[in-house]
Parts: C-alpha cells; sequence; structure tokens
C-alpha cells in the first residue's frame, strides 16, 4: 500500500459521513514504529505526514498540546480513533474512546 493510498478523515464523529465540516486528506508519508512488527502486531502505531494540513476552526477540529512532561504512574489518560479494538474484529463506523490508567512497564 503506498500512502497515497490512504487517507485521514477530520472534522466528523462518523467517519462515513460526510458534513460541511468533514475532510478528507491524503497522506504523503507513513513513518512506522521503529520495531513494529507485522506478524504479532506489536508497536503497531505510525506517525502520517499528510498532503495538507488539517484547518482547525477550533469545533470540529482543533489542536491538542502534547505532553512534555513524564506522566505520573496510574494517569487516567483518552485515546480517541477509529478503527479496530482487536486484530480480528470489524472496522468501526463511529470514534472509540478508551480510558485507561497509565502505566510504566
Amino acid at each position: 500500500m503506498r500512502p497515497s493510498d490512504i487517507s485521514v478523515v477530520a472534522g466528523t464523529p462518523k467517519r462515513l459521513v460526510a458534513t460541511d465540516k468533514t475532510q478528507v486528506i491524503k497522506v504523503d508519508r507513513v513513518i512506522r514504529h521503529e520495531y513494529y512488527d507485522p506478524d504479532t502486531s506489536r508497536n503497531d502505531i505510525a506517525i502520517l505526514l499528510l498532503q495538507k494540513n488539517i484547518y482547525e476552526d477550533g469545533v470540529s477540529a482543533q489542536r491538542i498540546s502534547l505532553q512534555t512532561n513524564i506522566l505520573p504512574p496510574y494517569t487516567k489518560c483518552t485515546v480517541l480513533g477509529w478503527g479496530r479494538v482487536f486484530t480480528v474484529s470489524k472496522f468501526y463506523y463511529n470514534k472509540l474512546c478508551i480510558n485507561f490508567n497509565y502505566q510504566l512497564f
């Protein structure tokens, strides 16, 4: 798969329902985790560099600050996105929201 075959959807909680706020942007480059293992899906994370910037209106699309300090153990975190919950599960139509307590291993 080429990076240009991947699109990022922003500005909507339902990835298959376009609104006047929905943005679909092609990916220019994919930077995979250095230790990604496709056989086990370990370290299955990447950075997607887009062909253009996401328009931020402060409501449907908004920039968030990155954490610059080490989090204390058991800090409550939230992750949002679309995708699979398990390797063989279906892709979800609505965004997923998962809360967890961060721990260093």
